[in-house]
């Protein structure tokens, strides 16, 4: 869970970030969002139900594997693409949490 909450922190800051124009700022956040999601699909493997655990990596992964082509739309300053990958992480993130109660 402690995992779900920095997600969800960081999830803030690039919308933060992106509100603001500072696209060229999200790199940091997204990386650290990967990091986190990574790292979290190894702590699945014993925090969540068995049952729930291969849908708890597949959304990791899918965390993880938006860090790049988000960086990538917010390096070109590319403000709607980003946010649209912003959105596909909070649902990502939002079925996690449903997955880690």
């Amino acid at each position: 869970a402690t995992g779900v909450a920095r997600l969800t922190e960081l999830h803030k800051k690039i919308e933060h970030l992106i509100e603001h124009d500072e696209l060229a700022d999200v790199h940091r956040a997204a990386e650290e969002m990967a990091i986190v999601a990574r790292k979290m699909k190894e702590l699945a493997a014993k925090d969540v139900a068995e049952d729930k655990r291969t849908e708890a990596g597949r959304l990791c992964n899918e965390v993880a594997g938006l860090y790049k082509p988000i960086d990538e739309a917010a390096d070109a300053g590319k403000k709607d693409e980003t946010i649209a990958i912003h959105k596909q992480m909070a649902a990502a993130i939002g079925k996690l949490e449903t997955l880690a109660k």
